[in-house]
């Protein structure tokens, strides 16, 4: 507490000032006086002892304090015991804290009155400030961790900063501010640290936080899945940890999240996983940093094995199948390979060391399907793969179809042989003409025309071979044997002949021939110019009076059994009709009074033959005339 220059301080000095005069009067002389404490620049606190030392004899010395360099000065106190060395205690907090104070001695008798100023002087009462930074109070810690803190003094500075562990039964030694502290040297358990912070006055400020050492690593274990294990789906990865402090699990793959229980942690994938071998690390930290992991190794399958088809392919085979082989891979291991036959049966596929086989199956004629069904050691299944195959060890059947000649048949002119094969399979049909192959076909039905009329007439084969595309030969079609017969047959005409005039019935008549093979019809018919009969067998006859006079002709016509045709005309005349006579001379019942008679007579007839006369009933003839339609004649009369 400062002291003011008011009337009671002023009353002090001049009571003082008497006392001074009384002791100069008293005592001996006084020549000079010396602060001794404290000391220019000295920096005091709490009850401090003021000093001072006279030179001679002094009845008292005053000591005083100035915050503004001695204009004003505030009494401290007296000591009146005279002297030459003198104290007085006094509490410096009454003056409070300050620097750069002036301190004054002031020594007097009855004669004389001295002093003693000292300068720069600090005052401070104050502790210094300490704040700890790190450890947190009530934090867990492990390791070495950093002890620090800040402080500060603002009078004097501070001199020491340090710190101290201790719990309920025991305490360590002090050290110094900021450093550093393995705690793996203490037991796990609670401890005050405590900091403390003295300046130069020794002037102390303490104070202490409560912290949780633990260098114990937390427990963490694996239960699911065991390590190295195959998995399908999604995955689920289970433990169990603790710690006195347990903080978090984690794991160094972020695809996975954890289920934020710490005793039976477990994670699950957020983030969908391709396949393939997973290691994950699993951290378990307590809140003292403390850290312990264990690792999972797993390998993910969710694709189902691979599945290659080597044996049978998509062909057709020209002999039984009795292997079925397939080339069946997974990452994880093949479980077990089944072959699905024809919809009905499945069979088991053995590993050979490098195939998937099954040798005892026996698959003939027809076609056939397969599937194949491989599973995982995870139960992924592969099911699309399969193959559609023949078995064809039979050769193609092959046939002759119309218009093909048929054998031992004669033929003329172009011919179609036509040969069919229904196989499915079919690669060739082939056909040869007196065993020179003549046309090839890759499809059915196949068909050649064939020109007899470039071979020679008489005896000729043909026949055709089929083959498959699995190398079946079908070459036991019958060989057809034909007579090639491009002559037609000859006919001659018997009769009638050839201009004769015909009547009544007359016969039609021919022979025929056929040097290769023989006639199959020979047949006549009449024409004219506006009609035509009926075809009537050779030979035979026809009855003219049916037809009317006129010019006709006969046709004659023969085939042969090659289709050949040969035909000839005869042309005659039908005359069915008697002449009509007219006897010009002599008339009818006329009396003929003379040695002759002239005798003349006309016909009406278009082909006439033979004009003549006959006399009386005994039949005399008179040759008339031939080839006329009339005739004149004179004969005697007897």
């Amino acid at each position: 507490m400062s002291i003011g220059l008011n009337k009671k301080n002023i009353g002090l000095m001049l009571l003082g000032i008497i006392f001074l005069l009384f002791a100069i009067m008293v005592n001996a002389a006084l020549n000079g006086v010396t602060l001794d404490t404290p000391q220019s620049n000295e920096n005091i606190s709490g009850t401090y002892t003021l000093s001072a030392t006279v030179t001679g004899n002094a009845d008292n010395v005053t000591f005083y304090w100035s915050n503004d360099t001695g204009t004003t000065w505030y009494l401290i106190g007296t000591n009146n015991t005279a002297g030459s060395y003198f104290t007085y205690s006094m509490d410096t907090s009454a003056i409070g804290d300050d620097t750069g104070l002036y301190f004054n001695a002031t020594a007097m008798n009855d004669t004389t009155i001295v002093s003693s100023t000292n300068t720069g002087i600090t005052v401070d009462n104050t502790p210094p400030l300490i704040s700890p930074t790190t450890p947190s109070d009530g934090e867990n810690i492990s390791g070495t961790v950093w002890i620090n803190a800040t402080w500060s003094d603002e009078t004097s500075g501070v001199e020491t900063a340090r710190y101290i562990w201790s719990n309920s039964t025991w305490a360590g030694n002090w050290i110094s501010l900021n450093g550093t502290n393995d705690t793996a040297e203490l037991k796990d358990g609670d401890y005050n640290i405590t900091y403390n912070a003295t300046d130069y006055l020794g002037n102390s400020n303490t104070t202490y936080i409560t912290v949780s050492v633990d260098n114990t690593k937390p427990t963490i274990d694996l239960v699911y899945p065991p390590p190295g294990s195959s998995l399908t789906g999604s995955v689920e990865i289970m433990g169990v940890a603790s710690d006195a402090s347990p903080e978090a699990i984690s794991s160094n793959d972020t695809r996975f999240t954890w289920n934020n229980t710490y005793n039976d942690w477990g994670f699950t994938n957020n983030t969908p996983l391709t396949d393939g071998y997973y290691v994950l690390n699993i951290s378990a930290n307590d809140s003292a940093g403390n850290e312990n992991f264990t690792i999972s190794t797993f390998t993910l399958d969710n694709m189902p094995p691979s599945v290659v088809i080597i044996y049978p392919q998509n062909i057709t085979y020209p002999s039984n199948i009795t292997l079925i082989n397939t080339s069946i891979t997974d990452s994880t291991g093949v479980d077990k390979v089944l072959a699905e036959v024809d919809d009905s049966s499945n069979i088991t596929l053995v590993f050979d060391g490098s195939f998937y086989i099954n040798n005892t199956i026996n698959l003939g004629e027809g076609t056939h399907r397969i599937r194949i069904y491989a599973n995982d050691t995870l139960s992924n299944m592969n099911s699309t793969e399969e193959v559609y195959f023949t078995v064809d060890n039979a050769p193609p059947y092959i046939e002759y179809m119309p218009p093909t000649p048929g054998n031992e048949t004669n033929i003329s002119g172009a011919k179609t042989i036509n040969v069919s094969s229904p196989d499915s399979d079919l690669d060739t049909i082939i056909i040869y003409v007196d065993s020179v192959q003549v046309q090839s076909c890759p499809t059915s039905p196949c068909e050649y025309s064939w020109d007899t009329t470039g071979y020679s007439d008489g005896l000729h084969n043909f026949t055709a071979t089929a083959n498959d595309t699995v190398g079946n030969i079908n070459s036991s079609l019958s060989v057809r044997t034909v007579t090639v017969d491009n002559t037609p047959p000859d006919i001659i005409p018997i009769t009638p002949a050839e201009g004769e005039i015909l009547k009544g019935t007359i016969d039609v008549s021919a022979v025929w021939s056929d040097d290769a093979t023989q006639v199959g019809v020979s047949r006549f018919r009449w024409m004219n110019t506006t009609d035509t009969g009926t075809w009537a067998n050779l030979n035979g006859t026809l009855d003219t009076t049916l037809l009317n006079d006129g010019s006709y002709n006969i046709n004659f016509w023969a085939n042969d059994s090659a289709g050949n045709i040969n035909q000839t005309n005869v042309s005659i005349t039908v005359d069915n009709t008697l002449p009509q006579v007219i006897i010009n001379s002599p008339q009818n019942n006329s009396v003929v009074q003379a040695s002759s008679v002239l005798l003349n007579a006309s016909i009406v007839e278009t082909n006439p033959d033979t004009l003549w006369w006959q006399l009386d009933s005994n039949g005399t003839n008179i040759t008339g005339c031939t080839s006329c339609n009339s005739y004149e004649t004179t004969i005697p009369l007897s």
